[in-house]
C-alpha cells in the first residue's frame, strides 16, 4: 500500500511541476501573440485602406468617363 501510494504522490508532484512549467512559459506567450495581434491588425488597417482608396480612383475614372461620354 506505501509503494502505491509514493507512486501517486509521485505521480501528484509530477502534474504539478508540469502546470507550473506552464504557467511560467505564459508572460512570454502572451507578448508573443499580442505582437502577431498587432501585425494582423495592422495588415487589416492597409487593406481597408487600400480598398478605400482604390474604389475612389475607381469612381473618378468612373466619373471621368461619363463625362466625356457626355462631351462626345
Amino acid at each position: 500500500k506505501k509503494d502505491l501510494h509514493n507512486i501517486s504522490i509521485k505521480k501528484k508532484k509530477k502534474k504539478k511541476k508540469k502546470k507550473q512549467e506552464k504557467t511560467t512559459n505564459k508572460p512570454y506567450f502572451r507578448s508573443i501573440m499580442k505582437a502577431l495581434l498587432e501585425m494582423i491588425q495592422k495588415k487589416n488597417i492597409e487593406k481597408i485602406e487600400m480598398c478605400a482608396t482604390t474604389s475612389k480612383v475607381e469612381l473618378q475614372e468612373i466619373k471621368e468617363n461619363r463625362h466625356i461620354s457626355k462631351v462626345d
